[in-house]
């Protein structure tokens, strides 16, 4: 991080690595982690593919048999986040592929997304399941706390050894294995080209200091832009359809109400902290208070009646 001058990586970060799992069915029941013999990927080449004065970008091939892993790292002006984009052509036959990245803290946490909340674990190796992101926090070289939070758009599941974090971005085991008869045209999982994206946020003090769940809404959830010629209309130039005015309060779902005599808007507290919170929907003249505790979800009913008021409502929209 070049405006504090501390360094976030132990070793190589991204290191793309193959792990036999060939003692695995399908679905790997009954196995806590994948500890098969393992590979790494060969990098095989560096360039640069950006230069602009908003975003540079880098791209790193590495390669295994014939399998081919292309990563694209972007890292925009006055950002601290580096987004990859990964583009995977898996030929491998009964293996686990991880990314892993060694993080550079002593003494390590490590913080999952769960639904609506987030959850620590144990760094012990063992496979866990984690939504849009995970963290390894930590106490640096100088005494500090600080972090490396790792977002993602498509992969769900993660292992944390000390303070080496990975992703598991593909599996091949044979299609419906139970070590059964095996067909002699069995179908392997994964395989052939596949392309996602994940991010990097480095982050003094603990993980709520990247702001995870919100980053991680935005990387799965990009804003739509639409291009238009110049024409009249009766909207302002600038416009927000929905203001919250707490960092750790998101919005997940906007609808019409089951009755159909109003709008549905479901939210929630990030951070697990009691947070006091002004919500506004301009285009519906609407703005009202609510009070969110730890992680609490909250399901708000908008009345098609601008003259009603705003209620709470339970998570299946029937009246508290």
């Amino acid at each position: 991080d070049k405006k504090t001058g501390l360094e976030f990586i132990k070793g190589h970060g991204a290191v793309p690595v193959s792990i036999d799992e060939s003692d695995c069915d399908t679905w790997a029941h009954g196995k806590a982690r994948f500890s098969g013999e393992t590979q790494e990927f060969t990098l095989k080449t560096i360039k640069a593919i950006e230069e602009g004065p908003l975003r540079a970008g880098i791209r790193m091939t590495s390669t295994l048999n014939t399998s081919i892993l292309v990563q694209d790292f972007l890292l925009r002006h006055d950002s601290p986040e580096i987004e990859v984009r990964v583009r995977l052509d898996l030929r491998e036959k009964h293996r686990a592929i991880k990314l892993g990245f060694g993080v550079n803290v002593e003494d390590p946490v490590a913080t999952y997304e769960i639904p609506y909340g987030y959850i620590s674990r144990p760094t012990d190796g063992r496979e866990n399941p984690g939504q849009q992101w995970i963290d390894v926090s930590g106490t640096g070289e100088n005494g500090e706390i600080k972090g490396l939070t790792l977002l993602n758009d498509a992969k769900f599941s993660y292992d944390v050894l000390g303070s080496t974090m990975r992703m598991t971005i593909a599996r091949s085991p044979m299609y419906a294995d139970h070590f059964g008869i095996r067909d002699d045209f069995p179908y392997f999982l994964d395989q052939g080209i596949q392309e996602f994206k994940y991010a990097l946020i480095p982050h003094s003090g603990d993980w709520r200091e990247a702001n995870p769940s919100r980053k991680a809404q935005e990387l799965n959830e990009p804003s739509v832009q639409v291009a238009g010629s110049p024409h009249k209309g009766t909207l302002p130039q600038t416009l927000e359809f929905i203001r919250i005015d707490a960092r750790n309060v998101i919005a997940t779902a906007l609808k019409r109400s089951e009755d159909n005599d109003g709008f549905i808007l479901r939210c929630y507290e990030t951070d697990g902290a009691d947070t006091q919170v002004r919500i506004e929907l301009p285009l519906l003249g609407r703005a009202w208070d609510a009070r969110f505790g730890s992680c609490e979800i909250k399901t708000f009913w908008i009345p098609e009646d601008a003259a009603g008021a705003v209620e709470e409502r339970n998570l299946v929209e029937m009246k508290l």
